[in-house]
């Protein structure tokens, strides 16, 4: 029989679980209070970190677009300069016929080239390329080119003699005094070129070609001659000798001067334009004038790629003798 003892006992029993129950309640429902006010500070700290760093990124993102409109307009702006260095009015001459065309890879290249005469006999020409794209590239074209200005203090012109013809230089001579000016190290960029001198009573051409892809001599009769002879790229340091070609114009022949670009165009699949395609498209346009001669030429690359965006500068300089 349960006696008061033990039914006292047992009721003491029951009031210490009641009381740690409780005092588990209790403490849980005060842990769970803290973690909530500790979640809530974490959560505002986030927040707050969170904004701070969506306003940097924000402010840094208007300095960028401004740099790099900043930037947009600099090229821009050197693309025009550039293109101020390439024939801005074709030399007005009887006897030959001259145009060219230009589509750089990127807002400014590698490529330029040049028609100009050096006295009333002669016509000189260049098509040159240096290595890279961009700025870099750029501005050795620029460098270079100042080179090629006849009253530059180089080397197209010699002193004037008593003669009333101011005498010029031979494309070999020019060839080699450009490349002791620019050695590869200088600009750590590879400089082709081709330069040439065309005496416009005879159509006698002297060229000299420093390891450019040969100019085109498409004769009258149908017939290709390359006009390859010179020696290796600019700023080797004399390691070969450079050499002096000359060819003679011919009523109704074509020249053609461009650069690797327009070869080495590749369609989706990879394959290149190449020299043969061109070669066949300056024959099947070689009736058109010199300047739709060349957009031809320029269309049927692009038609061959697909009209993919060109993977390199192109330059084309084209001349028609008319004697």
């Amino acid at each position: 029989m349960e006696t008061v003892f033990d039914s006292a006992l047992h009721q003491s029993d029951l009031l210490q679980k009641r009381v740690s129950n409780l005092t588990r309640e209790w403490m849980s429902y005060r842990v769970e209070k803290s973690d909530r006010a500790i979640g809530n500070a974490l959560l505002k700290e986030l927040i707050r970190k969170y904004t701070g760093v969506h306003r940097r990124l924000r402010e840094q993102a208007i300095e960028l677009a401004s740099k790099q409109s900043r930037l947009e307009d600099d090229l821009k702006a050197a693309a025009g300069i550039q293109k101020s260095l390439l024939p801005q009015r074709i030399p007005e001459q009887d006897a030959v016929t001259v145009a060219w065309h230009f589509t750089p890879s990127e807002v400014i290249g590698g490529d330029i080239f040049h028609v100009f005469p050096l006295n009333s006999r002669h016509l000189g020409m260049y098509m040159l390329d240096v290595s890279g794209h961009g700025v870099p590239a750029a501005l050795v074209t620029v460098s270079v080119s100042q080179f090629f200005q006849p009253f530059s203090g180089y080397a197209l012109l010699r002193n004037k003699s008593e003669s009333a013809e101011t005498p010029i230089v031979s494309p070999l001579e020019v060839i080699q005094a450009l490349d002791r000016e620019y050695p590869v190290e200088r600009f750590d960029k590879f400089i082709t070129v081709i330069y040439l001198v065309l005496d416009l009573d005879s159509g006698k051409l002297n060229y000299c070609n420093a390891g450019h892809v040969p100019a085109i001599l498409l004769r009258a009769s149908g017939t290709i001659e390359k006009l390859d002879v010179g020696g290796p790229l600019i700023g080797l340091e004399g390691i070969l000798p450079f050499e002096e070609g000359e060819n003679a114009l011919q009523l109704g022949d074509r020249l053609l001067l461009y650069t690797d670009g327009i070869t080495e165009y590749q369609n989706p699949s990879g394959e290149q334009f190449g020299l043969d395609r061109l070669v066949f498209s300056m024959k099947k346009h070689v009736e058109k004038p010199v300047e739709e001669w060349l957009k031809f030429l320029f269309q049927d690359m692009m038609a061959f790629g697909g009209k993919r965006p060109v993977q390199d500068d192109i330059s084309l300089l084209g001349l028609e003798w008319r004697g």
